[in-house]
């Protein structure tokens, strides 16, 4: 997965070969400046407040440029640059999709941008990027023309969640027996449970691998999960491939194979997978579309259909998920996802009555520079899930803090 710092440091070398520097003409102090004039004066005043590491006023220069000059495309790169720099990624997305569609950039240069657009899509928002730069703020040896920079990633976290196997509230399980309600017990309570982590992956633009592991302290048992998964180009920047398997805390494998297809903002999975703990497999598809976010807030609807041939109902999924930048390294999610089983769950539950699930997840981070590459986490999340069977439903409350390490 890319490295945002990375990405800035692409972007500004692309400032530097596609507009060479301009010095203007000195002026008296009685001359009034043309608002071509003024935009360069501002642009310099940016330059110079990034140098200097003050982000906020490089943000009002660059702003100032474009209130004058709004087809500046050397502005527009250098504030896409800041804001990917800052985490604003939807505000950056959009600044570069306005240079690739501006009929004036060249096409090689499209091309590149197209690349970098992908690449800060595919980011994901939640403390996922840092710093790999020099001292002086720049990667060293970096042009847009040289093959795409490989970036390791290490996390390592602790935490605790009220319910991390998801049980039910319910004390006593209805089942339907012929024209009968029994009323079976459940033993299984909500139990709060404690968890350390490691998370290790390499990314490109095209391709990459990501293991986690998780060890959960769950009563008097010692749970296990992890997820492995790897993924790479098929066509470049329209398909790819990827592969994973995955074990959750409640013991419960899958398998995935597949293809995706994407053009700008949309996307297309196609796969098939393999849930072996529950005698389950089948097909599935999946289309997403990112909305062009709009201050600082994204949101992604997506749309799901399972084709399963084993003991689990086929079903349809829809939902949205958006994310907030409320400030420097401070993030607000959320997720909303309804499903809808086609075929009875079973028939000693509500006589086969098609299971529906709506789930509304909420979740803040906060991150925290600690040195080049090395940023220390705080996230709190909450999740809860109805259901028209109860034995589905769950409530779930979390905290994690996390120590996250990338180099390349």
């Amino acid at each position: 997965m890319p490295h945002l710092r990375l990405l800035c440091s692409v972007f500004l070398v692309l400032v530097v070969q596609w507009f060479p520097p301009t010095v203007a003409e000195p002026l008296g102090k009685s001359t009034r400046l043309e608002p071509s004039q003024e935009a360069m004066k501002a642009l310099a005043a940016a330059e110079f407040a990034l140098d200097q590491g003050a982000f906020d006023q490089a943000e009002l220069q660059l702003e100032r440029v474009l209130l004058l000059m709004p087809d500046h495309a050397e502005a527009r790169l250098m504030l896409a640059s800041l804001m990917a720099r800052l985490g604003r990624l939807e505000t950056a997305l959009l600044l570069v999709k306005s240079l690739i569609d501006d009929p004036e950039t060249p096409s090689g240069h499209q091309a590149r941008l197209r690349s970098f657009y992908a690449l800060l899509i595919q980011a994901p928002r939640m403390a996922s990027v840092h710093r790999l730069l020099g001292g002086d703020g720049q990667l060293k040896n970096t042009l847009p023309s040289e093959p795409p920079k490989r970036i390791w990633r290490s996390e390592i976290s602790i935490g605790a969640n009220s319910n991390p196997l998801a049980r039910t509230r319910l004390g006593e399980l209805p089942l339907t027996i012929g024209d009968s309600i029994v009323l079976l017990p459940i033993a299984d309570r909500p139990e709060i449970g404690r968890s350390v982590g490691a998370t290790l992956g390499r990314w490109s633009s095209s391709d990459g691998f990501d293991l986690s592991v998780q060890r959960v302290e769950h009563g008097a048992s010692i749970l296990h999960a992890g997820r492995l998964a790897a993924w790479g180009p098929l066509y470049e920047g329209l398909s790819g491939w990827s592969v994973s398997a995955l074990q959750g805390v409640d013991g419960q494998r899958r398998y995935n194979a597949g293809i995706n297809l994407s053009q700008m903002n949309h996307r297309l999975y196609l796969g098939r997978f393999w849930e072996p703990t529950r005698a389950d497999l089948g097909s599935f598809v999946r289309y997403e579309y990112a909305v062009p976010a709009s201050a600082g807030l994204s949101f992604l609807p997506a749309v799901e259909r399972s084709l399963n041939q084993g003991n689990v109902p086929p079903f349809w999924r829809a939902g949205l998920s958006g994310e907030f930048a409320l400030g420097y390294r401070r993030f607000l999610s959320a997720q909303w996802t309804i499903q809808q089983d086609l075929e009875g769950y079973s028939p000693l539950l509500a006589n086969d009555l098609r299971r529906r699930l709506t789930t509304y997840t909420v979740a803040g981070e906060q991150q925290f520079e600690l040195a080049k590459g090395k940023t220390l986490v705080f996230r709190a999340l909450a999740t809860q899930r109805k259901s028209n069977l109860e034995l589905f439903a769950f409530k779930d409350m979390g905290l994690q803090v996390s120590f996250v390490a990338t180099w390349q």
